[in-house]
């Protein structure tokens, strides 16, 4: 039974509702708070938040990612950079005011291309200094260099692309099977349950601050997503699917407003770290397996 409390903010999304399961699984006692018991735009509110409750440890969850995807971030860049950046940024100040050690969930579309898989020691690609990007990948960027220039007892953990076995508007999966055109390229992925387990695994091993790429090991295209769900349901997925293997082309069919980032990171820094996280496949078939019948 874990002795130590955790505060937990961003509990109500996709990735805080993963955070908040594993913390009762392991019997930690967490204080979970929302936007509605703190305004994190506030700093003076996050600092008395953080007085009062008096945690050993942060988790930050809460962030904007847009609904239904990242091109919302496009038309609503105020509330993009207030939850990406200024929210981090009052969080972390106010910990290492309190001397809180703490663990950010950051995002791992900063890169993009194939010229190598991208380690956390390199520079974002998909960025504001480094454009083109999405606004919602400049902001994640911009965000982790701020944190590194201030902040040392803190985690930044890379999500990316995020699925599990359970339907959801956020659920790569999910967000395969509702479209007809899909652009197939080779990308890292984050079984939710995987990275919340590593992250965790991170603080109670004591590991070195820092920046990990919490992905699955090896890379995986929609191509090869929607073949697996074919072999499993093979009367339940009808649909004639259309793959794209090129950006700009997928970019002019469906046009979308924000470019997506496609690219492979490397986890060798988390395997490095004694932490054990399921290669790629074996995660996506396990939550192809589990998935609701078609």
């Amino acid at each position: 039974m874990a002795t130590k409390l955790i505060a937990l903010f961003g509990p109500n999304g996709y990735v805080g509702q993963q955070f908040s399961s594993y913390l009762h699984s392991r019997g930690y006692v967490y204080h979970s708070i929302n936007r509605k018991m703190c305004d994190c735009l506030d700093k003076d509110k996050v600092y008395e938040t953080l007085l009062n409750v008096k945690p050993d440890f942060v988790i930050n969850c809460a962030g904007y990612t847009g609904k239904p995807n990242v091109d919302a971030c496009e038309e609503d860049k105020e509330a993009t950079y207030e939850g990406n950046v200024n929210i981090p940024m009052n969080l972390g100040q106010a910990c290492r005011d309190l001397s809180i050690p703490w663990g950010h969930v950051s995002s791992g579309c900063i890169y993009n291309g194939y010229e190598k898989d991208f380690t956390e020691d390199d520079k974002p690609n998909f960025s504001f200094d480094n454009p083109p990007c999405s606004y919602y990948s400049g902001t994640k960027a911009e965000a982790e260099l701020k944190m590194l220039e201030e902040f040392e007892e803190c985690y930044i953990w890379r999500l990316r692309i995020p699925f599990n076995e359970y339907p959801n508007h956020r659920n790569y999966l999910q967000k395969l099977l509702k479209y007809e055109i899909l652009l197939s390229l080779p990308n890292s992925v984050s079984n939710t349950d995987d990275f919340v387990k590593s992250c965790m695994e991170l603080y109670e091993k004591n590991a070195e601050y820092g920046i990990y790429n919490v992905v699955n090991t090896g890379s995986i295209s929609a191509k090869q997503v929607i073949s697996m769900f074919k072999e499993k349901y093979t009367n339940g997925l009808d649909k004639d699917f259309r793959f794209i293997e090129d950006a700009e082309e997928f970019y002019e069919t469906v046009g979308t407003k924000a470019l997506r980032s496609n690219c492979i990171l490397s986890n060798q820094k988390l395997l490095d770290s004694g932490v054990q996280i399921r290669n790629v496949f074996d995660a996506i078939r396990d939550s192809i397996d589990k998935w609701p019948p078609l």
